[in-house]
């Protein structure tokens, strides 16, 4: 397992661009679409394809050129960090906002977004995140830029605690849009916007965007990444729909919460015939969820600086002291004394 695959990525933001179109677009054909993008599969939104991050480049750009040409902020919505994978749980352990979008920036070139991320000084206490085009089609340019510019503040936001929340400065667009769209960007942003700019960049204050952020050090996104790779790879030796759980639980704990109707909604799978699998395999799903709850936590214990308590929400125990105790009788400790 590596820590980048673009078909974990591909096929997310395929599922998260089909729930789009239901929700925002619902005159727009999903199964036409393949058809004027000449892809390989009618049902693209269902997974199989062998190219899917291509698939979703290819019908991104014929959305927005014409169709839909705000569907980026849409998307953005519906971005959660571990859509990236291992990469996401990368980030999420950033030591200051500044680590995050180097380790963004990176995942980004890896995953063949037309888009690269560098850092520049524009100003007396200002920092410059700047989007460039990087090796794609100069015609579809701006929509992939605005979009992943969106999705990079996106992610910001989700790492930042209350307490450290800042808006940026202003942000800069080389192209122009409408009054509408600059609206949207405004209200997105929550910052002043400017078209016709010589730079792509959301600037920020230099304070907020240096500042050591709690959850994590830079060894740490190393750390964080590796135990959790090492985690999805002990799942090999699995019956298929007992690997099938775990990775949905340790990839999308947020929307799983270790429950078993949740996980089998995100599987896409009845209920009883998921738990009639896990049976075949002699496996149950309590058992799964138990693992991967204390593996996590004795990753998040011994690789963040997360509060307990934040752990306990992480993991959807609805009481810390319901984590502290199924920690304690599974390993032999409390939380507090393992993270000695």
């Amino acid at each position: 397992m590596e820590l980048l695959l673009d078909n974990h990525v591909g096929e997310k933001m395929l599922t998260h661009l089909h729930q789009t179109l239901i929700n925002e677009y619902p005159k727009i054909v999903p199964g036409e679409l393949a058809l004027a993008c000449n892809l390989p599969r009618v049902s693209w939104w269902t997974g199989g394809s062998p190219h899917p991050l291509q698939d979703f480049i290819d019908l991104f750009r014929y959305l927005t050129e014409d169709k839909a040409p705000e569907i980026g902020y849409f998307l953005t919505r519906q971005a959660q960090l571990t859509d990236l994978g291992m990469m996401g749980y990368a980030m999420m352990t950033a030591a200051t906002v500044r680590d995050f979008v180097l380790v963004a920036g990176y995942s980004l070139d890896q995953f063949g977004f037309p888009v690269e991320v560098t850092v520049q000084t524009v100003g007396e206490g200002l920092v410059a995140l700047v989007f460039s085009e990087h090796l794609y089609d100069k015609n579809y340019f701006d929509s992939f830029l605005e979009f992943s510019m969106a999705l990079s503040w996106h992610y910001i936001e989700v790492i930042l605690p209350p307490d450290k929340k800042f808006s940026p400065t202003k942000v800069c667009f080389s192209f122009s849009k409408n009054i509408k769209q600059k609206s949207k960007a405004s209200v997105f942003y929550r910052s002043d916007i400017e078209y016709q700019s010589e730079l792509n960049a959301i600037i920020l204050p230099a304070e907020a965007f240096n500042a050591q952020l709690a959850v994590g050090t830079l060894s740490e996104i190393v750390s964080c990444s590796l135990q959790c790779n090492q985690i999805l790879n002990n799942t090999r030796s699995r019956g298929r729909f007992h690997k099938m759980v775990e990775r949905a639980l340790i990839e999308a704990p947020h929307i799983c919460k270790f429950s078993f109707i949740e996980t089998a909604k995100y599987l896409e799978i009845n209920g009883r015939s998921l738990r009639s699998h896990l049976e075949s395999e002699r496996a149950n799903f309590r058992e799964i969820s138990l693992n991967v709850r204390m593996q996590l936590a004795q990753e998040y214990l011994k690789s963040t600086s997360f509060p307990i308590k934040h752990i306990a929400y992480i993991l959807s125990y609805t009481e810390p002291n319901n984590f502290i105790r199924a920690f304690t009788k599974f390993t032999g400790v409390s939380p507090s004394k393992y993270r000695l």
